[in-house]
């Protein structure tokens, strides 16, 4: 009865160091390259964005938040292929990263534009509005002016 007791804890000494040694290759094979992503906002007023730290091959979320006084215009950067063409008007998008190249940093930016304020005034009687009452540079705004009843 011994022996075959022995017999059982050398077989199952083998398999324990055999998947142990399956372990330790299966690292070692692993890749360990990350993308470094960097992201900006331009002008750097304009808003916040995120993220910016290193980041495994896959797809990464990519954010831009306005301040006061702008609006987000596009992302724009070194990467900007990493975006897809329909996402790149969107504040949030996600970037598709492929296998990480020898050069791993991935660069965006986001594109605010400053808004300015329309202001109407009239002279005489009615009413005078635009719409929107604030807008970027190259906006479209209607205007419009109706004369008081009776005028």
């Amino acid at each position: 009865m011994r022996k075959k007791t022995g017999l059982v804890l050398r077989m199952a000494t083998i398999a324990v160091m055999s998947f142990a040694l399956g372990i330790a290759f299966s690292q070692e094979t692993k890749a360990v390259s990350s993308w470094h992503i960097h992201v900006s906002a331009a002008p750097s007023v304009g808003g916040t964005v995120s993220p910016e730290y290193a980041f495994e091959y896959g797809s990464i979320g990519l954010s831009a938040t306005p301040n006061p006084g702008y609006e987000f215009d596009r992302w724009d950067g070194a990467n900007i292929d990493l975006i897809p063409e329909e996402g790149r008007k969107q504040p949030t998008v996600t970037a598709i990263l492929p296998q990480p190249p020898d050069n791993n940093h991935a660069y965006f930016t986001a594109v605010f534009k400053r808004l300015h304020n329309v202001t109407v005034t009239k002279d005489g009687h009615g009413t005078a509005g635009a719409s929107p009452t604030s807008a970027s540079n190259d906006a479209v705004i209607n205007l419009s002016a109706s004369p008081d009843s009776g005028n």
